[in-house]
């Protein structure tokens, strides 16, 4: 999954290599199709406030807001596995080789 901003260039389908800033002007119905269709398209709250600006209608969808809330909790879900992994990686000084099924007479 990728957060895009209103900077960020798309790199896939029909408005590839468009800035999304730029897509909001022209066609933001795509952005809220992409947030529905797209498995790995995310926005975040400031991104969409930002597009309403342009476009006042946009994220008016009960189906697109659910999918954009269960995105962005599965975004910190990850975010919070991802960190957890982190801290127990670091937090483990212990080698492969310490463990008692190791048997240095194998070698």
């Amino acid at each position: 999954m990728r957060f895009y901003n209103l900077d960020s260039t798309l790199n896939f389908g029909k408005y590839n290599g468009k800035i999304l800033k730029d897509l909001a002007t022209e066609n933001a119905m795509y952005i809220e199709w992409c947030i529905i269709n797209v498995e790995f398209f995310l926005i975040n709250e400031s991104t969409v406030e930002e597009i309403k600006k342009i476009y006042p209608r946009f994220l008016t969808s009960e189906k697109a807001n659910e999918i954009l809330n269960q995105k962005i909790e599965d975004w910190n879900n990850r975010q919070e596995l991802e960190q957890e992994r982190r801290s127990n990686t670091n937090n483990d000084n212990s080698s492969n080789w310490d463990n008692q099924y190791y048997n240095d007479g194998l070698d």
